[in-house]
């Protein structure tokens, strides 16, 4: 076809109204009916079974693969803890760069465990956060006297993009590089 049929084609057809495709009911009652025939073929099964066949079907395991993930995370969160108090004591209890104490170098991944842990650090008071004279943020432990005392609340959020996480990694290397050529 010419350039001038096409024109023509459009403008012979643009002026009937756009119809809607019509939907295929008998293909969708077809499968309405095959899901209504299995769900109630499952039932019939179901009902069925004996009640101590029910009993063994329900799921506890569950609820120990939760308390299992609960008593991973508190052992992750204790880890974390010693880590930290370790790496205080050893900077002679000065605050410690907190991107250097939560960031995997390796591991993105471990990285936001780790913010994930210290999270729970910071909430139950073992550990606080604040900002140094040049306005980083750093981390202490805190002992339980000192957890009990303190009554103010504070909110910390923290956003770490893999991007962010990249850049960070970037800064550090040039800090170490600085500090390993002075």
């Amino acid at each position: 076809m010419s350039d001038n049929s096409w024109i023509r084609f459009r403008d012979e057809f643009a002026i009937i109204p756009h119809r809607i495709l019509p939907i295929a009911f008998f293909s969708l009652k077809a499968l309405e009916k095959e899901m209504i025939v299995k769900e109630r073929n499952r039932i019939k099964k179901e009902r069925a079974r004996p009640s101590s066949v029910v009993a063994e079907l329900q799921v506890p395991e569950k609820v120990s693969r939760l308390e299992q993930g609960v008593e991973s995370t508190l052992r992750e969160v204790e880890g974390i803890y010693k880590r930290l108090r370790t790496e205080y004591e050893k900077n002679k209890s000065q605050g410690l760069d907190l991107y250097r104490f939560i960031v995997d170098r390796r591991d993105y991944g471990k990285t936001v465990q780790n913010v994930f842990h210290l999270s729970f650090l910071l909430k139950d008071g073992k550990a606080a956060c604040h900002c140094d004279a040049d306005h980083q943020p750093v981390i202490v432990p805190l002992d339980s006297q000192s957890a009990e005392g303190t009554a103010r609340k504070t909110e910390f959020v923290f956003c770490l993009s893999y991007l962010e996480w990249q850049e960070i990694l970037k800064l550090l290397d040039e800090e170490d590089g600085r500090q390993g050529s002075s």
